[in-house]
């Protein structure tokens, strides 16, 4: 069954948290169109920080196959994502 637009708001919030404790930035200051390597300077080992915080926050696995890096490029690719594994 598809969550509604509320917790798509839920999404928004978690993801942008996660990437806020691993780059050490208030969450309101993590914004949909920041860059995670540009404007967020994530480094590689930020990002396997990253996809294991959004694995046990959301609860799914992030597939070997699932490691493109459309899907890391921006705040906004990493929310779509979590959506897309949680189907919403």
């Amino acid at each position: 069954m598809p969550l509604q637009h509320q917790d798509k708001e839920w999404v928004i919030r978690e993801t942008a948290g996660v990437i806020a404790r691993i780059t050490r930035r208030d969450p309101s200051a993590i914004q949909q169109g920041h860059s995670l390597g540009n404007d967020l300077d994530i480094d590689s080992l930020q990002l396997l920080e990253l996809i294991a915080q959004l694995e046990e926050t959301f609860g799914f696995e992030v597939e070997p196959e699932e490691l493109e890096p459309e899907h890391f490029r921006s705040v906004q690719a990493v929310t779509h994502y979590v959506e897309r594994k949680l189907r919403i």
